[in-house]
């Protein structure tokens, strides 16, 4: 018989998707206008594909040499303290990406921001907390959706705000900062999203009860099954004789220490599982950045020749169709 599926706490749900959908426009903003940003930076255009892809992979670079520095200090100073300063480091860093104006200025904006934020990894731990097994499921559900309303959103405004004086020059004026920095107008809009985010955070996120939940998701606090660990038995036979009867041992659980929890994390089906994702996001990501800069190149070399506006549109698609197959064709899946 199905359990009746637990309702989804509404605040802890709006922190979720905002917190999620400003990390996929943060991702994925920049898509429509980097070749141009970089041939701007004085790069040769056989050269423009190697350095944006550096700028666009110095921002996961980042969060993945911090992320295991962010699940500890989620651990130890609380959820609520990372997830805020990550929004708020999403917000500095990328209106901080359109004041850039060298190749070396943008990579390192971009991998500070990463460095800085933690997000991606601590809100699934979030969602792992606040939700159960009845409706922990629809909730994960939500990264796809919030993944695919990024694309959505932050391709499209870069797309149509980028090099704004010499689009709509009887709004923003030729000779104005929009001339000087082309890119800074789709960077302050696209900042709006974690702006969003953080003030949601700061006025209805609440640290999230671990103790309520046998397995609360962190790498500190794996929890295997009671009574069927022989070292926890050994630990336990061991207790008992140093402290006699006076504590009761029926309840005891064992409770990996950090050096155990580094074995779990690196056993065979959780190594399987990141190799797995790994290896999708990989394909994904390629995507992403190949398809903005075959975009750009001009149709005599083999490109489409599209501007800014042009190459926003088509993301904007793509991230249409990704947010029809988590409402439509995901939920219809069957185990």
């Amino acid at each position: 018989m199905t359990a009746t599926a637990t309702p989804l706490p509404v605040a802890g749900m709006a922190i979720v998707l905002s917190t999620l959908t400003s990390e996929s426009s943060s991702v994925q903003f920049l898509f429509p206008f980097i070749p141009f940003m970089v041939h701007s930076f004085g790069v040769d255009e056989e050269d423009v594909g190697f350095y944006a892809g550096w700028i666009a992979s110095s921002f996961m670079l980042g969060q993945f040499l911090s992320s295991l520095f962010w699940g500890w200090a989620s651990d130890r100073i609380g959820i609520r303290p990372v997830l805020l300063s990550g929004l708020a480091a999403t917000v500095i860093g990328t209106v901080a990406f359109g004041f850039s104006k060298s190749l070396k200025q943008a990579i390192l904006v971009r991998l500070a921001c990463g460095l800085l934020n933690g997000n991606i990894a601590v809100v699934k731990t979030y969602i792992g907390l606040i939700t159960d097994e009845t409706n922990e499921a629809r909730a994960f559900g939500s990264i796809a959706l919030c993944w695919g309303a990024g694309g959505i959103i932050g391709p499209t405004i870069s797309g149509l705000l980028s090099e704004p004086a010499s689009k709509y020059p009887n709004v923003f004026g030729e000779n104005s900062i929009w001339s000087e920095y082309p890119y800074l107008l789709p960077c302050l809009v696209t900042s709006v999203i974690p702006t969003f985010g953080f003030l949601v955070g700061i006025f209805f996120l609440k640290e999230p009860d671990r103790k309520s939940k046998p397995h609360d998701g962190s790498l500190a606090h794996v929890q295997l099954e009671e009574e069927t660990d022989d070292n926890c038995a050994e630990s336990a036979k061991w207790e008992k004789q140093e402290m006699g009867d006076a504590a009761s041992f029926k309840e005891k659980k064992c409770l990996v220490r950090s050096d155990s929890a580094m074995t779990y994390a690196f056993s065979k089906k959780a190594l399987l599982a990141s190799v797995a994702y790994a290896l999708l996001r990989l394909v994904v990501i390629c995507l992403d950045e190949a398809t903005p800069l075959l975009m750009s190149i001009p149709r005599a070399a083999g490109g489409l020749d599209f501007n800014t506006s042009d190459i926003g549109l088509a993301l904007f698609g793509q991230g249409l169709l990704l947010v029809l197959h988590v409402l439509i064709i995901f939920p219809n899946l069957k185990m």
